[in-house]
């Protein structure tokens, strides 16, 4: 009894120290610094390196030869090497791989240089490491390129390490990155086609916006890939110098700013994933931000005085949107859900470009005195007014909306106007606007004797575009009349009378109409139309009326 009371004293007592060790034991690649993750009390080391994969020990020996303690990995025993962390893995074959690389807070290792360069070249390649865990003041030099089965990295200096570059390059496995701590780093190159976290904190010298690059990956067999995949990048803390960030096409779902940019100049985050709403404040040197091609629903930016270039085209479903912006001179909301679009308070404001959105409404001030070009295309807008203070635009282009009337006369410096497919009965252009050059206004309702009109005001034309013209309430369908006594009494213009057979617009049988005072009554059956192809323009250097791009003014059925 005794004996058996003996032996399961020493199980429990086995069981104690197994739970204990569970507890302890914590992750040091974990995916989120705050989890815990609990692993099996160690890792089998393997007795000799005669026991490991041949290219793991060579790479390990060529760490050891770039460094001053060439003695790192010295000997034939891996478990007397004592200042970097090595966790291994037994393969299929029996032999033992590196799996993780880790130097701990606290380890100095002089001049450290971290040579992970698994390029054709050097061929410093690990079979089957996983996490790179470097925490260390000392650190002189990093390149990790091309580890096939490399998934996390994390490189920490410490707030003194000396290394200026950083080069991480990895392949499909790579998912995350985290650089933090490094005063001196001025330029870092990441890259891989699978990664989907990326941190950065604390590199205040690092300032080119050429110099933070995301470069394109490679696959297992080394071959460099064509796409870059980042889901998530946070930036950090100090990074101070940093006066331009470009992160295109990534593929980023999400990016978090928390860190003190107080050079950013520009930030570029065009053709991503980013979804939901995204704020920017705080940044007081920014010139130039850039989101197009997301799927943002709501942007807010403030507390950005220098601000002179926003640009959110292409989120789809961008419907709201707060920009406090007071040096703002370009604003691009192209291809967005934006209905209404106001304006008045952007004094500096020279180009505003909103084109395929959902805009039925616009609003300009007095303050608006530097607004040169306008891009509102494709829109639902039945008006537009533009204060008298609105007199600098050159450029207006304003297709496919909804508008009856549009007033530019005090437009003087006009050049170029497109207002083609709207339902413009009126148009009133400026006297005297010496450049104004091309006149694009087809498919309206506007009237020969004020076509006229704007022909002889505009003096400098060089082109304009205005066939076909669909005229309104011409037509009498219970009368079965058609009036075009404007066109015949005071502008001698000569109508032209069809009727559709089916196919084709026809000369009609003159039998089947009577012309009285410009009114023509149908008296057969069928459909007609009366239309000109000739307004009487001839001085005039364009034939810009035809039978296929007519001046309807009246249609009926009868």
């Amino acid at each position: 009894m005794k004996e058996k009371k003996k032996l399961l004293n020493s199980k429990s007592l086995l069981f104690c120290i197994v739970s204990i060790s569970l507890c302890l034991s914590v992750g040091a690649c974990s995916k989120n610094e705050s989890d815990v993750v609990l692993t099996l009390p160690s890792e089998e080391v393997p007795m000799t390196t005669a026991a490991c994969v041949p290219g793991d020990i060579e790479a390990l020996r060529a760490i050891a030869k770039a460094n001053p303690e060439a003695h790192l990995f010295e000997g034939d025993e891996p478990g007397q090497w004592k200042k970097i962390n090595l966790k291994w893995v037994k393969g299929v074959d029996g032999k033992y791989a590196v799996s993780e690389l880790q130097v701990k807070e606290g380890v100095e290792i002089a001049d450290f240089v971290l040579n992970l360069d698994g390029s054709k070249k050097t061929n410093i390649l690990f079979s089957s490491l996983q996490c790179l865990d470097i925490v260390s003041a000392t650190i002189k030099e990093i390149t990790v390129f091309n580890q096939p089965a490399l998934k996390t990295v994390r490189i920490n200096g410490e707030g003194k390490a000396q290394v200026e570059d950083i080069n991480v390059q990895g392949g499909e496995a790579l998912k995350e990155i985290t650089i933090e701590g490094m005063p001196n780093v001025t330029t870092l190159l990441l890259g891989g086609n699978a990664i989907e976290k990326i941190l950065l904190a604390d590199l205040p010298k690092l300032q080119e916006q050429s110099n933070l690059k995301f470069r394109n990956g490679y696959d297992a067999d080394g071959n460099q890939v064509e796409d870059t995949a980042v889901k998530e990048l946070t930036l950090k803390g100090d990074i101070k110098s940093l006066n331009g960030l470009y992160l295109t096409g990534l593929g980023l779902e999400r990016f978090t700013l928390q860190a003190s940019l107080p050079e950013l100049v520009s930030l570029t985050l065009n053709n991503n994933k980013l979804s939901g709403s995204l704020e920017i404040k705080g940044l007081e040197k920014l010139q130039t931000l850039f989101l197009s091609n997301n799927e943002l629903s709501s942007v807010s930016v403030s507390g950005c005085p220098a601000l002179t270039e926003f640009d959110a085209s292409a989120n789809k479903g961008l419907s709201d949107f707060s920009l406090s912006l007071p040096a703002l001179k370009v604003l691009d909301l192209n291809e967005t859900a934006v209905s209404a679009l106001d304006l008045s308070s952007f004094a500096n404001l020279k180009k505003v470009s909103a084109y395929n959105a959902k805009l039925t409404s616009v609003k300009l001030s007095s303050q608006n005195t530097k607004l040169s070009g306008i891009n509102l295309s494709n829109n639902q807008l039945p008006e537009i007014t533009f204060p008298k203070e609105v007199s600098a635009i050159y450029l207006l282009t304003m297709n496919n909306n909804s508008m009856n009337s549009l007033d530019l006369s005090r437009m003087s410096l006009l050049e170029r106007v497109s207002v083609n497919d709207n339902k413009l009965e009126t148009l009133r252009v400026p006297e005297g606007a010496e450049d104004f050059e091309l006149l694009e206004c087809k498919n309206n309702h506007l009237t020969a004797k004020l076509l006229r009109e704007i022909k002889k005001t505009l003096t400098e034309l060089s082109r304009w575009d205005i066939a076909p013209q669909r005229l309104l309430a011409r037509a009498d369908v219970q009368k079965k009349q058609i009036d075009a006594s404007e066109e015949i009494n005071e502008l001698n213009l000569t109508p032209i009378v069809q009727k559709f057979n089916g196919k084709q617009w026809t000369d009609a049988v003159v039998s089947e109409f009577v012309q009285k005072g410009g009114i023509y009554t149908f008296g057969g059956k069928g459909k007609y139309r009366v239309i000109c192809t000739d307004l009487g323009f001839q001085d005039w250097k364009f034939d810009v009326f035809s039978n296929a791009d007519p001046y309807f003014i009246g249609e009926i059925e009868v």
